[in-house]
């Protein structure tokens, strides 16, 4: 790929959490990477380390990639059918987003109609792509924290080797929690001391014949609420 506004020495490729896999130098913006990877993720290259600068948020995986600018200096990546589609949903959100600017944070009905069609056709690409790594990408934002049981049913539709990857298992690890203390789940007992400093475990005031009912109220003495 090139930048085409590039004030930088150098082009860095990073993971989702900015962790530096690679970096090359570079005079006009212009560089290739190559090399191998374990499993599929989610991958920044950009002309700033910390990506605050021009970069493009894409999927790293197996194949031949080359990003470009859209819409001025929007940058995507393509090459392989997740990336392919996952291009079309980042460019399809910065339209939203440019929209959002014109109105002044003002929701439109043409500004809701994008947003509206933007999620039904996340929705459809989810279900479309559950042999690569985009289809993964559409159920994290999809996942619905009050509703586990309906992500663990589409992880478990998802091909054999994305189901090997680390945002598969990272995903799962996340439902299985989420299941195992949801709504009508048993509590999980624990011991905390009240303001007096005295240790109080959830199972003994459960178990007090006196109390019909117990609220427990997580808190902290810097929240004004």
């Amino acid at each position: 790929g090139r930048f085409n506004k590039f004030d930088s020495d150098s082009v860095w490729l990073m993971d989702q959490e900015l962790k530096v896999l690679a970096s090359i130098p570079s005079r006009d913006g212009s560089y290739t990477f190559t090399g191998k990877i374990e499993s599929p993720g989610m991958a920044i290259v950009a002309s700033d380390r910390n990506a605050e600068n021009v970069g493009c948020f894409f999927i790293l995986e197996p194949g031949k990639l080359t990003v470009s600018a859209v819409l001025d200096s929007f940058y995507v990546a393509n090459g392989t059918k997740a990336n392919d589609l996952f291009s079309e949903f980042m460019t399809r959100r910065y339209k939203i987003t440019i929209k959002a600017r014109e109105t002044g944070g003002m929701v439109t009905d043409e500004l809701m109609a994008m947003i509206e069609e933007s999620e039904k056709k996340l929705k459809d690409d989810l279900m479309d792509n559950l042999d690569n790594f985009y289809g993964l990408y559409c159920l994290e934002v999809l996942a619905d924290r009050d509703d586990p049981e309906s992500t663990r049913i589409i992880l478990d539709k998802f091909s054999k080797s994305i189901q090997k990857t680390d945002k598969w298992k990272e995903l799962s690890a996340g439902v299985d929690k989420l299941m195992s203390f949801g709504v009508g789940k048993p509590y999980l007992d624990f011991t905390q001391s009240d303001p007096q400093g005295n240790p109080i475990t959830a199972s003994k005031v459960m178990a007090d014949p006196k109390n019909r009912y117990v609220l427990i109220d997580f808190w902290a003495s810097w929240c004004g609420p």
